[in-house]
């Protein structure tokens, strides 16, 4: 090979079968319709075909690579696989596990750890772009399921109040409360919700 040409082919001629073991770990990585998503689920989609389906010195050449993913819930039966070596790729891999893994008790295979993340601590990750919307459909939700009843109880009380003061002022002051049930009535509602909802 040439110092300025493409370099080699990595997938074998014969091909490749990658095993990979995914510990599911939200918002790391999740598993949605048999799909991994997740921070690193993307990443690691990225990474494969960058690596794996289309690498650079590949192009020309026909390699067929197989990809067997397996999804483990629990951090026991992902680590024992990893242990058995059953699996090529193994992610994600937090500070605690790597600890479990590159301890002197550790009686499986060699393991080589790389990178992607590196984190002191935890982080907030967010969609800015629909933050704001989301968060505004869930606060209105949630008044609109949480305040209809008072403001039935509001209006009610609003009505009946309305009723009672037509019925005794309607002699005494038939300029404000008309005679006529419906226009008095109406008049002694908005008598009393606007009292209702007078602050001072």
């Amino acid at each position: 090979m040439s110092p300025g040409g493409p370099p080699p082919c990595p997938i074998p001629e014969n091909g490749l079968e990658l095993r990979i073991s995914i510990l599911e770990d939200p918002p790391f990585t999740e598993s949605k319709s048999g799909r991994v998503e997740g921070i690193l689920g993307q990443l690691f989609a990225e990474i494969q075909k960058k690596c794996f389906l289309n690498p650079p010195g590949c192009k020309s050449k026909s390699r067929n690579v197989t990809k067997r993913m397996r999804l483990f819930n629990s951090t026991t039966s992902f680590l024992s696989a990893i242990g058995r070596n059953t699996t090529d790729i193994a992610f994600p891999i937090t500070s605690s596990l790597k600890m479990d893994l590159s301890d002197d008790r550790y009686v499986g295979p060699g393991l080589k750890f790389d990178v992607f993340i590196e984190s002191s601590g935890y982080s907030l990750v967010m969609d800015v772009e629909n933050f704001n919307r989301k968060s505004n459909d869930i606060v209105f939700d949630a008044l609109l399921v949480n305040t209809w009843p008072i403001f039935v109880f509001t209006l009610l009380i609003a009505g009946i109040s309305g009723i009672f003061v037509w019925m005794l002022e309607t002699y005494f002051n038939e300029e404000e409360f008309p005679r006529s049930f419906t226009k008095g009535c109406y008049e002694g509602f908005w008598w009393a919700f606007v009292s209702m909802t007078t602050v001072g």
